[in-house]
């Protein structure tokens, strides 16, 4: 049951909980079901929610902010027009999930699954993927420049216009995106060309 004078809360659920509109801060969830809830509009500060399940969820306008989404699932939440700044979000599946409008600035991304996701123009500067799901997720324009994509699945991404200077691409297969327009740095077309079969001398 939801208390807002309570901080930490395990294995709960919470059904159709509205928390929209609120100032949320310092709240710790662990294993905690949000079935239909609505946080529409609000502003999380330093919240964390570790193996958490957001299935039907409304994140709409949400602003995150130094938040832990860590192995969650957002599968089928609404994230319209969220934006996530500094969060750790490792491990965390995003699959299905309505990510339009969604800004990334910063933050850990690591292991997680964004495949399929809407990122084109996105400044995701800085970000770290590694190891993340990023097939056939659309980075047109994206800026990635000093990105941790390392070992990433990065097959049907498309990358056209985006600008990859500085990323870390080791490990990420590269021929299999597309990478029409995109900018790189000579490390990257060092890679590349070692990846399709060249000697570099």
């Amino acid at each position: 049951m939801w208390n807002p004078d309570c901080l930490d809360y395990r294995e709960e659920t919470f059904q159709e909980l509205d928390l929209s509109d609120q100032d949320l801060r310092g709240y710790r969830f662990f294993r905690c079901r949000f079935k239909g809830c609505t946080f529409s509009g609000s502003l999380l500060e330093g919240c964390r929610f570790e193996e958490c399940n957001f299935g039907l969820s409304r994140l709409s306008g949400v602003l995150l902010r130094r938040c832990w989404l860590v192995n969650c699932q957002l599968g089928s939440a609404s994230l319209f027009g969220a934006t996530l700044d500094g969060c750790k979000a490792t491990g965390s599946d995003f699959s299905g999930a309505d990510t339009a409008g969604l800004t990334l600035r910063g933050g850990c991304y690591d292991y997680a699954v964004l495949c399929r996701m809407n990122l084109q123009k996105a400044d995701l500067a800085g970000c770290s993927f590694r190891q993340a799901d990023l097939r056939e997720c659309r980075l047109a324009g994206a800026n990635l420049q000093g990105c941790d994509l390392r070992r990433a699945l990065i097959q049907g991404a498309d990358f056209t216009g985006a600008d990859l200077r500085g990323a870390q691409v080791s490990g990420a297969d590269l021929r299999a995106a597309n990478l029409k327009r995109c900018r790189i740095d000579l490390g990257q077309a060092v890679i590349l060309a070692e990846q399709a079969g060249a000697i570099v001398e």
